[in-house]
Formats: structure tokens, sequence, C-alpha cells
């Protein structure tokens, strides 16, 4: 198939017609009357030939043409290689990995001889991918199996994606099936339907015996998290589950301990049943802890007749408990406004917890809403932005302002329904507000937006004082940064400012108040006619804003004066194997959040047997960091940080980890062929199934004598000056044309 095609200079045909026009006036030039015919009739014919390449240049005329090619398809062999595979396969004395490496070998040869059709290519996997060298049939593989941990569903999706945009022919998948990642990154079933959209078959080979076949019987605790945050009396859920194989229909008791000075004591003992062999029952503790501090949690199931396994009967995690947790509700009308910024901010501030509801105004008909439920719970401040007073019940606004007189904060946040324009003038939070708001004044939700309850914006943002909520910064600093930021969008009018007991904070230039403090019996309250702060995070401003709001809520909650230098360490991980190494983060900050630079940092690791030492640690502007292990001692070791400020005490942290004595991968005896079975259904459609070991070497011997169709249609493109060879070469003649031309005119006297 042939297309001709043109590409005029500046894609427009009007003006390659005037240009050629032009130099048509070229043809027409004189060349003397005493010239023979001949002689003009040859320059001429030169004129013709270099006004037809001119057009020709200007025209860029091109073809595409399609050719049949043959493309190679690729497969993709891969094989596990995690210490899993160590394990009997079920088939005479021969571990796993034995006789993977047998199925290996024999394929070999016949991967070598489907080069022709085929781009084979080999991976080992364990929790990464990892290329293995095929040459001349013989494949590099390892000695041993030594991963640590198998994440089959990354290194699948890995190998798909360095083979994004080739023909996939198929993938073999071998292996025993079993996950044991902590930080899985892919999920297997997105995996799976990653293969259905590339229409590539799915091969899995099973290694290992699976469910009862693999061992008798056997209890396992999974999935349960390493650690746990929670504040102070606060409820947390210990969730995991427990693999039961071969002690179907029984009870089997299962414990939550915790650690104490006198040793490990149950808080908890909840009782399971499996129906089918093999079920992961789920199972969840509730615990809500009285004490602030750091504590191990163990759930632990007995050994019961029969098992094989004892060392999956147990995990051990952490549990920290904060102090200080400041518990605040939030509650918003319009899926507009500060909500979603506001969220984020509070949310980067570790000691407190944010619970929000919108008040949603397109179900009026459901209104008042009875919020009992969370009025009722123990919080330390409340945000009401945009929630019209008629959305929330008399008696739940009355329980609100007595929170709020007993030491509680509230702050009302902009809106079209906030204030005045929102029906708090008659209400019982009116007497709480720090400002004046008409009794009658009204914002119907159908009716146009009433400007006289609104301030037109842009509302640059001026501080009236040096007060702890508008301190963003330092004092020389404080002032530039204000007049940096955002201007608000638009704002509440405020009628008035209260005489006694209010102070503006903000105002604008033409100082109509923007913010306002005020008190309450014991409690505090903030009147806020903004709504548009979100700007400022938007606007590469995140840390002013997380700032500014972290310091309204420790202010509402009288806890501004704090001067407390928080020494904190960050365990990402608290549960490793024997032989891993853990890596963790530490620093000081202020009460305000702030970095202490001129802190100095020691960390000391404690082992179980009580062998003390120092780690050393790397140092950025905002944390030191340090790497301990690889540890081959299992048990509970200890991390203390020590801080000091100009050779003085700052304070101090602790954190306790777990190393476990034997690899999870050694503690699954079964192999998961139920999961290997799963993902090549999914492939079905296009040829996917389980083979058998022996199998593969059979299969393989018919892809290579039946390799799919690999013809298929090419474009290939051509445009004149596309390639630096027809640039030249139409340069060339371009200017041979020319040079001839001018040549023969000097010749023959008319130059």
């Amino acid at each position: 198939m042939f297309h001709l095609s043109w590409q005029p200079v500046f894609s427009w045909y009007l003006v390659v017609a005037i240009v050629a026009g032009l130099l048509g006036l070229f043809y027409w030039v004189p060349l003397g009357e005493k010239l023979p015919r001949r002689q003009r009739f040859v320059l001429r014919t030169f004129r013709l030939l270099l006004i037809f390449l001119c057009g020709l240049a200007l025209l860029r005329p091109g073809f595409i043409q399609m050719k049949k090619e043959t493309k190679r398809a690729t497969l993709l062999i891969m094989f596990d290689q995690s210490e899993s595979m160590t394990l009997p396969s079920g088939q005479g004395t021969k571990s796993r990995w034995e006789l993977q490496k047998e199925v290996l070998q024999q394929i070999g040869p016949i991967a070598k001889e489907m080069v022709k059709d085929y781009e084979v290519q080999f991976f080992a996997y364990d929790e990464e991918l990892s290329p293995i060298t095929f040459e001349e049939g013989v494949l590099s593989l390892p000695d041993d199996p030594k991963g640590e941990r198998t994440d089959l569903a990354t290194s699948l999706a890995e190998a798909l994606r360095q083979n994004k945009g080739k023909r996939l022919a198929g993938v073999v998948f071998m292996g025993d099936g079993v996950e044991t990642t902590y930080n899985e990154r892919v999920d297997i079933k997105q995996s799976g339907r990653l293969l259905e959209r590339l229409e590539c078959p799915l091969y899995t080979i099973p290694f290992g015996l699976g469910g009862q076949h693999a061992q008798g019987r056997d209890l396992a605790v999974e999935n349960l998290q390493d650690q746990y945050q929670v504040f102070v009396k606060n409820k947390v859920l210990i969730d995991g589950f427990l693999k039961v194989q071969g002690y179907v229909n029984q009870e089997i008791a299962l414990d939550l301990l915790i650690e104490s000075d006198g040793g490990k004591k149950v808080l908890e003992t909840i009782t399971l049943r499996a129906e089918q062999d093999g079920q992961r029952v789920p199972f969840q503790f509730e615990y809500q802890p009285q004490e602030v501090g750091d504590y191990q949690l163990t759930v632990k199931t007995d050994l019961l007749d029969g098992e094989f396994v004892v060392e999956n009967n147990q995990l051990t995690t952490f549990l920290t408990v904060k102090e200080g947790g400041l518990r605040i509700l939030y509650l918003y009308g319009s899926r507009l406004g500060e909500q979603r910024e506001l969220r984020r901010a509070l949310a980067a501030a570790s000691e407190m917890e944010l619970e929000y509801k919108r008040i949603n105004a397109r179900r009026r008909s459901d209104w008042p809403l009875d919020l009992s439920d969370l009025f009722d719970e123990n919080y330390d401040a409340y945000l009401l932005e945009d929630v019209d007073a008629s959305a929330l019940r008399q008696e739940d606004m009355e329980f609100l302002a007595k929170k709020v007189r007993e030491g509680k904060g509230l702050m009302m946040i902009g809106g079209y329904h906030s204030f005045d324009a929102g029906g708090y003038g008659r209400s019982p939070l009116a007497p709480l507000m720090p400002i004046e708001m008409e009794p009658l004044a009204r914002q119907d939700f159908d009716t146009p937006i009433r400007e006289e309850f609104h301030l037109k914006g842009p509302l640059p943002l001026v501080p009236v004082t040096n007060h702890f909520i508008t301190r963003l910064t330092t004092a020389d600093k404080n002032k530039a940064l204000w007049e940096k930021l955002q201007p608000m969008q638009g704002a509440n009018r405020f009628v008035a400012v209260k005489e006694i007991g209010a102070q503006v904070l903000l105002q604008t230039p033409r100082n109509e108040p923007i913010l306002v403090a005020g008190l309450y019996g014991n409690g505090r309250t903030l009147a806020f006619a903004a709504d548009s702060t979100q700007q400022w995070p938007l606007w590469g401003d995140a840390e002013p804003h997380r700032r500014f709001w972290r310091q309204i809520i420790l202010w509402l909650v009288g806890q501004e004066e704090q001067n407390r230098k928080d020494v904190w360490l960050d365990l990402p991980l608290r549960r490793i194997a024997e032989g891993e190494k853990l890596e963790f983060h530490t620093g000081v900050r202020d009460s305000q959040g702030e970095v202490l630079e001129n802190a100095t940092v020691e960390v000391l690791l404690t082992s179980p047997s009580g062998e003390q030492s120092a780690v050393p640690i790397g140092s950025n502007a905002e944390d030191f960091s340090g790497v301990v292990g690889p540890l081959e001692e299992s048990g509970e070791y200890l991390l203390s940080v020590i801080a000091t400020e100009n050779g003085v005490k700052t304070g101090s942290a602790e954190g306790k980890f777990f190393v476990q004595e034997e690899s999870i991968e050694k503690s699954i005896i079964a192999a998961d062929r139920a999961m290997l079975a799963q993902l090549a259904e999914l492939t079905k459609e296009f040829g996917g199934r389980v083979l058998a070991p022996d199998e593969v070497a059979t299969e393989m011997e018919e892809w290579r004598k039946n390799p799919p169709a690999t013809n298929t249609e090419v474009p290939y493109r051509w445009l004149l000056s596309d390639t630096l060879w027809d640039s030249w070469a139409f340069f060339t003649l371009f200017t041979t044309l020319l040079s001839v031309e001018w040549f023969l005119r000097k010749k023959w006297g008319l130059i």
C-alpha cells in the first residue's frame, strides 16, 4: 500500500503558490536578443528546473508505505528464589528449589532453540525482581534461594512494566505461591487484571504441597500489623487472621497479651472456629489503654495436638500510646471552602485527632439533624463552617454552649450560611461569639446572595497585634509573610465586635475585622469571617497554612503557652526477621513544631542480652537518621535517643522493636496452590492454565514448533528533507544547477 502526502511550509498552500509565482518571474528575466535560440532554450530549461526544485522544497512531498515485517513475540519465565523454596516439594526428598532447578535446566536448551521466533527472558523474584543471564541455553542460577520475603504481585507487575509495548506470547510463573512481604506495593488482583488487558496467557507452575497435604495440622497468626498508635484512653483495634489447617469446626482460643513489669498478662481471649480447611479466620481485639507508654502486645494461640510448626502460633506487635491527644469535631456545609486543606493541615499535627462531617443542604428536609451522638463525644474543640443554624437542634446548640462554658473551644468559619446569614443571631450560640449578630438577619437558600452580609474580595489580611495565632514566623519576618500570603476571596461582614472580652486579631487594610477572639466562661471562641485560606498551600505556602490552623486549635484549647521540647523517634518497622536491618529517624522540635537546629543527638541500642552499643547517625536540616543491623540475635531490642542543646539535656525518647527467631518464609509450610490457580484462571480465555512441573518442557517444545503469527504490517514513512541524506542530496542538486546556469551565462557573455 502506497500513499503520497504533502506537508507545505507553514502548512499553507497559499504561501507556496505566492512564493512559486514570485519565483516564476525569474523565468522571464531577459537573456539578450543576440544570444542564439538554442542557448536561450538551455538557460530557460535550467531556470525551470530551479523553479521546480524550489516549489518542491516548499511543498515537501512524502509517502507512506505499509511493509510486512517479522516481529518476535516475548516469552517471560519467572521463578521463585525465596527461602520458602528450601522446604520439601512433596516429591521424594527433593526440595522445591531442587525440583524447580531441574525444570529450568530442562527448558534451557528448548529456550535456546526458540530465539528465532521468541525473545525469551528469565527473571528470579523474591521481594524484588532480578533478571537472569541466559546464554547458549545455560542459565546463571543462584546457588541457593535466599530471599527473605516474597512479593508475587509486585514482581509480576514489574516484569510486565519492563516489557511494556512488546508483544507478549505468555508468562511462565514458577513458585510456591506464598506471599510474605509486609509492604505489598501492588495487589495480586491488579497484576492479574493487567494480564487480562494485555490478553497475555499466564502459565503457573506450583511447587510444594498445599493445604492438608503439606502438613497435617497447623495454626498460624497472620497479617498482624507490626505497630499501632493511639491517644491515651482512646480505643484501638488489633486485628489480623488466624489460618487454620486440620482443626475444622473446633473451637480455638486466641489470646491478646500485653507485656508488663510482672511479665505478660492476658488482656482478652476470644474463640474462633474454622468451617473449612485452610480458612483464614479474621480476628479483632479491642483495647483502650489508660496510660501513656510504649507497649509490646502478642497475639497467641496455644499449641494443639498434631501441630508440626509452632513458630507461627504467635506474632508480636507494638502499641504506642500518646498523651495530650486533642480531639476536634469539624462540621462543614459546603464541599468548597476550607474543608479539604484544613483537614490536611490538622492531619499533619500528630497530637490532633480530627473527626469531620458534612451537613448537606440538599437534604434540608431532614433538618434539624440529631447530632447528639457526635456532641456527646469528648471533644476539645468544635469548628463550624457554613452550617446553617436550622441544621442543628436547639438542645445540641445548648449542649455545645455548655461545653464551651466549661472550657472547650468553639470557632465559626465564614460562609454564605455562617453568623448572621446562617441565622445564628437568635441561637444559643450567639452569646458565645465575640461579635454582634443581627437577630433577624437571614440568608435564604433559594434566593440570591444578599451582599449586605458579605465583603467582596480580594481581602489582604493584616495582623492587628502580636498574637500567638497570627505569629507564623519570627517577629522580624512576620509582617512580610502576611503581606505575601494570598488575600481572601471574600468574607462575612461583621456588624460589630463586642466591647467586652473580644479582641480583633486580623483585619483588612480598611480596618474591617476578619478574625476575632473571645472568651466565654472557661472556654475560648473565634469568629473567622473568611473561608479561603486553602489558597495558601495551593500557591506554595503550605507551612504557614499548617501552622496557622494548628495554632488556632492550640489557642482554642488553651495550650499556646506550652514550652515543651519534644524528642521524637520514628521506627517504620517494629518487627523484623533475623539478619535484617532496621532504619530509623529521630529529631528534636520545640512546642511550635520547629526544628531545634542546635540540638545534638546520641542513639544507643540495647540487645535482648542486655549489651548496649552506640549507633552512628547522619543528619540533615530536618532530622537525624541511622540504620541498625543486620541483627542476628532474636528477641526484643531497645533504641534510646538522648538529645542535648548547648550541653544541656533537652529530652529523650525510646522505641522497642522485635527480631523474630525464624524467617517467616520458612514458617509457612503449605504452598498456596490456590493462589496460583486463581491467577492462571484470569487468563484462561487466552490459554492460561496451571501446569505440572513435568509438563513445562513438553509445553515449551510445542510452543517452539508452533510459534504465534509474527508477520505484521509496519508503516514506512518518508518526507523530503526529513533525513540528513536526502537534505544534502537536494541541496547538492540545487546548487549544481544554479552553478551551471551561472557558468553558462558568464561563458556566453551575459555576466
